[in-house]
């Protein structure tokens, strides 16, 4: 801990240096809440039904089997993966085993769990066959595909946002997100504070990067590569 002190007291004094500090601790602020850490059981199964991987009868098994897993990484204290990893919950809520036999056979389910709790999860896997259950699972939101020509043009942005990263000494997910690129690169914006207001960008980063890269989308920059070195440059009107 007196380490850890020591290295935050130091991070602080270089980031008032960069003039960083309000956007760092608004960027770890977003942490702070709990149920980015614990989320519940019914959030766990509407993120795997997204997999499109369960119908209707599969999903309340699923249901059921995140609220045992997650009940039992809480009294023991354990990853998820330790006890059942989402890929075995998937499986098991989709065959729906009825022996134990049958159970042990699945793989990413602990060996000593399925002994500890195998007739549990035989009579939650019965207990929705009986009912005759169907629940629809959640769909995920569609997602926009770029087309083969801005693929290119995204790779050209994902490599210039790198450089920009490495010329402010920052990570650059804390820039930009893989996420963000495709919407910026169809906003049309013409200046920095556009992609914040349309929040595109966040503020910190569109004051560190956002004018270079508009400007970049405008045909005013370009990357020129100099023996092993990219190096950005601007572009004549």
């Amino acid at each position: 801990m007196i380490h850890l002190v020591s290295l935050g007291k130091k991070l602080l004094v270089e980031l008032d240096g960069l003039d960083r500090r309000n956007w760092a601790m608004e960027l770890s602020a977003r942490w702070q809440d709990p149920a980015l850490h614990e989320p519940s059981p019914e959030e766990l199964a509407e993120r795997l039904g997204k997999s499109g991987k369960v119908d209707k009868k599969s999903y309340p098994v699923l249901l059921e089997l995140v609220r045992w897993r997650e009940a039992r990484v809480r009294k023991l204290n354990l990853p998820r993966r330790w006890v059942a990893d989402d890929g075995v919950l998937l499986d098991l809520s989709h065959v729906r085993p009825k022996t134990m036999d049958h159970l042990l056979t699945f793989r990413g389910l602990s060996k000593g769990e399925a002994k500890n709790s195998g007739e549990l999860l035989l009579s939650l896997i019965r207990k929705c066959e009986e009912a005759g259950t169907r629940i629809d699972p959640p769909r995920g939101e569609r997602r926009h595909v770029a087309s083969p020509d801005e693929a290119r043009v995204l790779d050209l942005v994902k490599a210039y946002v790198g450089i920009l990263a490495d010329r402010h000494r920052i990570a650059q997910r804390y820039l930009v997100t893989v996420d963000q690129l495709l919407p910026i690169l169809r906003s049309q914006a013409h200046t920095a504070g556009e992609l914040h207001q349309k929040g595109l960008l966040t503020e910190g980063a569109a004051h560190l990067v956002g004018e270079e890269l508009v400007a970049l989308l405008q045909g005013k920059r370009a990357l020129s590569v100099d023996k092993d070195r990219v190096r950005i440059v601007e572009t004549r009107e």
